[in-house]
């Protein structure tokens, strides 16, 4: 993928409003953020949602959804971070977190549980994603 040279790898919630702001006023234009999928939402963006966690055609469902951005940080683009660094060698990460897992929780039930019903595809997509890290492969 051509185009990505900063990865955020943190999850929302995490400051990546501000983070997407500042890179953008770095000149890292257009930065994805989670506010993107609804303000600018791509063609068939359910479907390759769906098939990125299904690891169906994946490179290529990535680049549809996310090229023509030079950053990326928040949901959903941090859920694939690591095909981002292999897809983007040369792209700079950039971590960000909150001070603990117990405020981040705090945080995401007030804002991103409240407003996403788990009906929606971006509930069943987080869902994925989470099981995801909870798998053997990701505990040390």
């Amino acid at each position: 993928m051509s185009g990505l040279q900063i990865l955020g790898a943190g999850l929302g919630r995490t400051g990546t409003l501000s983070m997407k702001q500042a890179l953008e006023d770095l000149g890292f234009d257009p930065c994805h953020h989670m506010e993107e999928t609804f303000s600018h939402p791509r063609p068939n963006q359910k479907f390759l949602f769906q098939n990125i966690l299904e690891e169906k055609n994946k490179e290529a469902a990535l680049e549809a959804l996310f090229g023509g951005y030079k950053a990326m940080v928040d949901y959903p683009g941090c859920m694939f971070y690591e095909d981002f660094m292999q897809m983007n060698p040369d792209a700079k990460v950039i971590l960000t977190v909150r001070d603990s897992p117990e405020a981040w929780v705090k945080s995401v039930n007030a804002t991103i549980f409240q407003v996403h019903g788990a009906s929606n595809w971006f509930s069943w997509t987080f869902r994925k994603f989470v099981r995801k890290l909870a798998s053997p492969a990701h505990i040390p």
